[in-house]
């Protein structure tokens, strides 16, 4: 095998499939807003808000960043995808509250 012939983000697709059905699980919970306000609403809510965390830093920390042109690939898919889903935590957070 020739050195640096690998694929050098082999998570990154799979974390940006996690992280869109988690941001889709987050914009359910957004739109019910108040009206899903049981125990179970609270758990959807934290636990996809974990999980968009623990997938976003499980590709940093498993496959670190080679060079310029990853980093770019990254900040242009998963750190929007990860944003958009704090963004909408924050929103349900605020609609219950």
């Amino acid at each position: 095998m020739i050195l640096g012939s690998g694929n050098p983000t082999p998570y990154d697709l799979p974390a940006i499939g996690t992280l869109v059905l988690l941001g889709l699980i987050l914009l359910t919970g957004t739109l019910l807003g108040p009206r899903w306000t049981s125990d179970a609403a609270t758990l959807t809510r934290w636990s996809a808000a974990i999980l968009s965390l623990l997938a976003f830093s499980l590709v940093h920390v498993l496959t670190p960043t080679p060079n310029g042109f990853v980093g770019a690939g990254r900040m242009i898919t998963l750190w929007p995808a990860f944003g958009i889903n704090v963004l909408l935590f924050a929103i349900w957070t605020w609609r219950v509250s």
